[in-house]
């Protein structure tokens, strides 16, 4: 690739600086801690680039709502995660704001957060996927027909809270107990042993 010239350099800063850039981080999930350690690398890599940046560290969308506005936001690059950052939450307020953010839109946002949801769609597609059944508070437990190892965790939730491993039937009692904590709806899987991939598709285009 051709280097870029100084003037090309010095445009290239200028369009940097012309947009004010908000940093959403923290948010109202079980997972702010950890999305405020995102939205810290974010803000220091950026400040380093010569972006113009904001920090939004909020609790409420409504407190969002008055950051965004205030500071001029114009471009939001999420640093959140879990419920509300990852759901189509904070993506639908965006767009209802007319502020263009990085990541997925909000049918897909809501889509992948939601384990069941993501199942269907992977089955339709044809791709393989572990038995599995969903459980609520007003359902009992039925008789499975894929033997131990299962995995048991909440349909609707970040990162591993409230993911367990049950090996034998008398583990299951505490593993839902967990899940349910997060969660109304609580997926059972059958364990699949192997390597965890990664894969990014963008634009068609798949990334490994």
């Amino acid at each position: 690739m051709k280097p870029l010239t100084e003037n090309e350099k010095e445009l290239l800063s200028e369009m940097r600086r012309s947009k004010t850039i908000g940093v959403l981080m923290g948010g109202p999930s079980e997972e702010r801690d950890i999305s405020l350690k995102s939205g810290a690398a974010v803000l220091t890599h950026l400040a380093s680039s010569e972006y113009r940046v904001e920090p939004c560290d909020f609790h409420t969308e409504e407190e969002l709502s008055t950051q965004l506005k205030e500071k001029k936001i114009e471009l939001a690059f999420l640093a959140l995660h879990g419920r509300y950052g990852e759901d189509g939450g904070v993506q639908a307020l965006l767009g209802s704001l007319g502020i263009p953010y990085t990541g997925s839109s909000v049918s897909a946002s809501h889509l992948a957060f939601d384990k069941w949801a993501s199942r269907k769609i992977f089955r339709e597609s044809g791709l393989l996927i572990p038995e599995g059944f969903v459980l609520n508070t007003s359902k009992t437990l039925p008789a499975l027909d894929f033997d131990f190892p299962w995995v048991v965790k909440p349909v609707c939730q970040g990162s591993s809270l409230g993911l367990s491993i049950v090996d034998h039937p008398d583990e299951l009692e505490n593993a839902l107990r967990s899940a349910f904590q997060h969660d109304t709806r609580v997926l059972i899987e059958k364990y699949i042993r192997g390597s965890e991939l990664t894969v990014v598709f963008w634009e068609g285009k798949r990334f490994l």
